[in-house]
Order: C-alpha cells, then structure tokens, then sequence
C-alpha cells in the first residue's frame, strides 16, 4: 500500500472519491472526474504524481468538481473537443467523455443511445422507458441485476449490459485494487451503488 493511501489529506477526502481515485492512481484507469476541494485536494493529487483540471473555475469554493489523470490523458479529450465541427451533439461530446474515462465503447454506445433527455432507457430492463423520476426509484432493483462486482464501479458508469465482460474485466481490476489499498472507500462505493446510500454496511451480507 503506497504511504499516500495513509494520509490525512487522503482520508480528509471524501469515500466515493478516493474510490474513485484508487485506480487512476494505480494505472488501471485513464482519468476520472470526482468532487474536491482546495486545500487537501490539490496536495493529494500532487503527491500521487497525476494532474488535475477543475471543472468550474476558482471562485466556486464550494463541491468544486476536477478531472484527474496524468497530463497527457486529460489534454488528449480537450484536443478533440476543440475540433468537433459546429454540428456537434450532446452525444458527440458525451463519446469523447466515456473514452477519456476509459469506458468501453459498447457502454459508450449503449449510454449515448439509451439516454435522451427526459427519459433514460435501462438496458437491464430491455425495452422498458423510465423518466428519471421512474429510474431513481426502480435503481435498487435494476442494481441487483448486476453481478456483485460491479458494485466497484464509478457510480457514474453505466454498463451496456448485466454480461458486458469488458465491464467485469475492468470492475475486477478497480475492485482488487480499491480493496487492497482503501477498503474503507471500497465499502462505502460499495453500498452507494448497490442501494444509494453512504452510510456504513456489513459486506458480509449480500442484499437480495
């Protein structure tokens, strides 16, 4: 376990983002885009030897958002993005998006098809079209579709599918290396995605 993983502006952070950071830090992802701050945040970062670009400029002091990843994966979307011709869509920036953050492209297709403002089509549930209103409420039990180690994923990540192996292969990485070095973060990831919530769980015990 690398010495960063121990200290107090580590753990200053909040679980999901750690979680999220584990496997930028260990080279097992491109990039990833978590909430911080401006004091701990910027010295985390720093330390781990990865750059960061903020979302929102400076004067948002409060739940500034950072792309984070080593220099070269955070200037390589921006490059594309400023020459997307003028008719350009959501989708074509939401692509260059899910490639920077390493996904793979049969869930960037699948998101990108499936999610057309107001509604959002689950792909666990086939054919069926939910507002978001209707998406929120059914998540818990379109999450116990997934196998448990999608639980390891960023809560940001939509799978094309309950069998996507590209998708496992990638949460199995995430996972052994967010348990091996924050399991604390790991749990608490854990939980958000498999019922919504942060709040401390017993593992042990898979919610059926």
């Amino acid at each position: 376990m690398k010495q960063i993983y121990q200290s107090q502006d580590w753990k200053s952070l909040g679980h999901l983002t750690r979680a999220q950071l584990v496997p930028v830090i260990e080279g097992l992802k491109p990039t990833t885009i978590v909430p911080g701050n401006w004091t701990t945040f910027p010295r985390v970062i720093e330390e781990s030897g990865l750059d960061y670009e903020p979302m929102n400029d400076e004067t948002q002091i409060h739940n500034p958002g950072f792309v984070v990843g080593k220099t070269e994966a955070l200037e390589k979307p921006y490059g594309k993005t400023l020459t997307l011709p003028a008719s350009a869509t959501f989708a074509d920036n939401d692509r260059i998006t899910g490639e920077m953050l390493g996904y793979p492209k049969c869930c960037i297709d699948e998101f990108i098809q499936k999610t057309a403002p107001p509604y959002i089509q689950v792909p666990q549930l086939q054919e069926d079209v939910l507002t978001r209103e209707e998406f929120t409420k059914n998540w818990q039990e379109v999450r116990r579709t997934f196998p448990e180690v999608f639980d390891y994923l960023p809560p940001g990540y939509t799978p094309c599918s309950a069998d996507c192996e590209e998708t496992r292969e990638l949460a199995s990485s995430w996972q052994k290396a967010i348990m091996e070095n924050d399991p604390e973060a790991g749990n608490v990831l854990a939980r958000y995605n498999r019922i919504g919530t942060t709040a401390p769980m017993d593992l042990s015990a898979r919610l059926d």
